[in-house]
This record gives C-alpha cells, sequence and structure tokens, in this order.
C-alpha cells in the first residue's frame, strides 16, 4: 500500500516514553521481586538448617517445655502456629515467642520439648519445628514458586513494551500501511459501563498467521475501522508477526490534518 505520510513518521510522545518507563520499571520490580524473595528463602532456609543442627548436636541437652500458643488456619488449609515458649536451662527460666506455619497440624501425641546447647539457653529448638520440618520446606518451595510466578508478570509485561519500542524503530524504517481483518472484537464493562474495547486481527505473513490483540479505552475511541470487517494498521515485514492498530483519529502517529485527509481519502469506508 502507498505510503500517504512523509518520512520520518512521528509518534505521540507520551506513547513511546510511556513504554520506555514502564519496561525500565517493570523490570526493576521483577528484579527487586526476586532479589527480595531470593533473600527471605535464604533467611528461612538458614534458619531451618540452624534448627537442625541445634536439634541433632549431641551436645545439646533436652528440657522439657511449656507452648502457650494458638492455631490459626492460613488461607483456611495451613496451620500457623504462635505463641510463648517456657523452659528452664541452666538454672534460669527462659521465654521466648515462636510462630511457624506448616501444612498439616501436628498430632496431640507429639510431646513439646526443647534442646538447648550448655552455655547457650536462649537459643532452642523444638520438637515441634522438627516434626514440621518437611511441611515448612514444602511451604518455602512454594513461596518461591508463587514468587517466581509474581516476578514473570512484570517482567513478560516489560517485554512487551520492548517489542512496542521495537516495533515503533522499525516503523519508522521501513512501516506500512496495512489492512487487517477483525478475528473478533469484545467491549468489556465494568459496573455496567464500557472500560475498553479489545479487537483481535491476524496478521498473515511467512506462510504463518498471527493473532494479536489491541486495548482501546472508548471514551478516546476505538480502532481505525475500515468497514465493517477490517482495521488499518501500521505493519513492519521486518517484524512479520506485530503489527500497530491505529485508533481512528490515527493515534498513536502524529498527523497534521491535511495528511489526515490524504489518508482517509484512501479509505473512504472509514470512519470521519
Amino acid at each position: 500500500m502507498a505510503l500517504p505520510l512523509p518520512r520520518p513518521w512521528r509518534f505521540v510522545n507520551g506513547y513511546r516514553n510511556r513504554r520506555r518507563v514502564g519496561t525500565i520499571a517493570l523490570r526493576l520490580l521483577a528484579i527487586v521481586l526476586l532479589l527480595v524473595g531470593a533473600e527471605v528463602v535464604r533467611r528461612d532456609l538458614g534458619g531451618l538448617r540452624m534448627e537442625s543442627e541445634l536439634w541433632h548436636d549431641p551436645t545439646a541437652v533436652e528440657l522439657p517445655a511449656r507452648f502457650d500458643h494458638v492455631v490459626d488456619d492460613r488461607l483456611g488449609l495451613l496451620p500457623y502456629y504462635r505463641g510463648l515458649v517456657h523452659y528452664t536451662a541452666d538454672g534460669a527460666g527462659q521465654r521466648a515467642d515462636l510462630a511457624f506455619a506448616t501444612t498439616t497440624r501436628i498430632p496431640p501425641a507429639v510431646a513439646f520439648v526443647v534442646r538447648v546447647r550448655p552455655g547457650a539457653p536462649g537459643a532452642f529448638c523444638s520438637s515441634w519445628q522438627l516434626h514440621a520440618r518437611t511441611g515448612r520446606h514444602v511451604l518455602l518451595a512454594l513461596f518461591a514458586l508463587l514468587l517466581l510466578a509474581f516476578a514473570l508478570v512484570p517482567w513478560l509485561l516489560a517485554r512487551a513494551f520492548a517489542r512496542q519500542l521495537a516495533l515503533l524503530h522499525q516503523l519508522q524504517r521501513d512501516g506500512e500501511f496495512v489492512r487487517l481483518p477483525i478475528v473478533r472484537e469484545q467491549v468489556v464493562h465494568e459496573h455496567g459501563a464500557p472500560t475498553r474495547i479489545v479487537v483481535t486481527v491476524a496478521i498473515g505473513a511467512a506462510a504463518r498467521t498471527y493473532r494479536r490483540h489491541a486495548w482501546f479505552v472508548p471514551r478516546r475511541g476505538g480502532p481505525f475501522r475500515i468497514g465493517d470487517e477490517q482495521v488499518l494498521a501500521l505493519w513492519s515485514p521486518s517484524l512479520p508477526g506485530a503489527a500497530l492498530v491505529l485508533r481512528e483519529d490515527l493515534w498513536p502517529l502524529q498527523v497534521e490534518p491535511e495528511w489526515q485527509a490524504a489518508l482517509r481519502q484512501l479509505h473512504p469506508t472509514a470512519p470521519v
């Protein structure tokens, strides 16, 4: 299709800048989530390891103890034990907070005792902590997987923004106006009011057909329609699987009024 616009094409600064800032911010968010999660996992794994070392230390002494606690159900499934531990070590009474989550409740038959090292009465490992060790490892692994999923979302969004920036760059060099068929159009409502229009288009290139989605805010206008079954988009042969569907006012292109008129003459069925 003949290009009705002189080069270089200009795009709305806000469109480009939001994607630049979004790419950086989302990547940083993903990295921060991973770093924070890695530190939490490292700390908790270290705590579990130290508990095991203390419990199996041949110099440690086993002592009777009392655990004044309550059990909450996290998410309605996971028992969370928290309370105050009382025991006597080296001739002095000791009190310490204890809290941990596990996958199943500890049977009443499991006696609550603690083990402490001589000369370090304040540090202890309880029999209940050791009994729940497997469940605590499982929860830590699930937490790590969940954190990876949370970090993956902003990372994928950042990659999508980066691809849009790459498409803008290529459109400046070899972009073309194309008509793309509408595969599906959906108006999303929230509280009874339309909030966005989602248009799915088909892009045929290199013996493949790609489906891509474009979002529009109804109050700012929908896609640039050509009849009832096509939309106007910008496409680059260098990135055949991507396209930029234009809004009915040609956004995000910055187009002078005379060029808008020339473009609409090429597509007389498009809305004015």
